[in-house]
């Protein structure tokens, strides 16, 4: 019983620190999903424009790179809650996360080609 105890207790101090994590991430991929949403609405008409929301695109670019760190701890953190009863609802969440980063970073992919093409001169 005080093995047992213990192990709950144990679950439930990583438990708190994954949940606190996983909203941080989950907020900061929905700040990004806006961020990128603004820069795939907004084509620019002069040259100093484009310029300035090409750099912005990358600039979003580079953060969700910097940010998969964030995230592959996440998953590392959560490894002993995926042996708890906590494994089907801790799973789906870093599914739902990681997929949410995927797509996103395609997203900002996309939007930078677009961005890219529009600050192309026409002949």
């Amino acid at each position: 019983m005080k093995h047992q105890r213990e192990q709950l207790e144990v679950v439930l101090v990583h438990w708190r620190d994954y949940k606190d994590e996983y909203e941080k991430i989950s907020d900061w991929l929905q700040q990004i999903s806006i961020l990128i949403k603004n820069q795939k609405i907004a084509l620019s008409s002069n040259l100093e424009e484009k310029e300035k929301q090409v750099k912005d695109v990358k600039d979003i670019l580079q953060r969700l790179i910097d940010g998969k760190d964030q995230i592959d701890k996440l998953n590392d953190s959560a490894k002993i809650l995926l042996n708890s009863p906590l494994e089907t609802h801790v799973n789906n969440q870093l599914q739902q996360l990681n997929s949410r980063y995927q797509v996103e970073l395609n997203m900002a992919k996309d939007v930078l080609k677009k961005v890219e093409t529009n600050k192309l001169p026409l002949f």
